[in-house]
């Protein structure tokens, strides 16, 4: 990302996924102090889980790339794409999430931690659903989004709120049928299920199972 700045005068720039909402005033994240890390994001919300299972040493925490404040400079003389194409061709075959395992790695130490609601993400918890009106950027990191038939959740509304605002005002979704609308409220009826079951589930067997379904997202060399 850095190479396509042009602008020399530019010594920062905020890099936001597209499955995020922005709910508040941008400016004063933008305006935070980052000179002496390479950059700002906030911790992801499995970042306990992720430090327990995986292999990558040295790791104290594990932010989400899906929101950060980017110290251009650093970036620069980092020389980040090779460093980062180095990284893939020795460690490709034990990726998960893509370049976001990257960059935690490459910049274990050199992160500074934002506060939550810069990147809440809305695939944890129901707690997150309640604090949504609160938060400066919403992420939508989960696999079904909100342009989905088969998403559920009342945070669907701020994505709706702001797309009615834009050319695609009129969208109509493109997987609604008869068989999703049940299957969609199926899903909603498993992710409560699976919450309530994991307080009663020892962590050892749900740490085993997150590690053989995480292995199957894995980049493969």
């Amino acid at each position: 990302m850095p190479e396509f700045v042009k602008n020399e005068k530019v010594d920062k720039f905020l890099y936001l996924d597209c499955d995020t909402v922005t709910l508040g005033d941008l400016s004063v994240l933008y305006e935070k102090s980052i000179e002496q890390k390479a950059l700002a994001a906030v911790k992801d919300s499995m970042s306990k889980e992720i430090l327990r299972i995986y292999f990558y040493p040295g790791l104290k925490d594990y932010f989400n790339s899906g929101v950060m404040l980017i110290n251009l400079k650093k970036w620069k003389q980092f020389n980040l794409k090779e460093k980062a194409e180095e990284f893939f061709k020795n460690y490709g075959q034990y990726i998960i999430r893509a370049d976001q395992d990257i960059l935690n790695c490459l910049f274990k130490d050199d992160w500074k931690e934002l506060d939550l609601k810069y990147n809440l993400d809305l695939k944890r918890g129901r707690k997150s659903y309640k604090i949504a009106s609160q938060a400066v950027i919403l992420h939508y990191s989960d696999k079904i989004k909100p342009w989905h038939y088969l998403f559920v959740g009342g945070s669907k509304k701020f994505y709706f709120q702001y797309l009615g605002k834009t050319p695609w005002k009129d969208f109509k979704y493109q997987d609604k049928s008869l068989k999703n609308f049940f299957k969609k409220y199926l899903i909603n009826f498993f992710k409560l299920s699976k919450l309530l079951a994991l307080k009663f589930i020892p962590k050892k067997l749900i740490d085993i199972y997150r590690k053989k379904l995480w292995a199957s997202y894995r980049f493969r060399n």
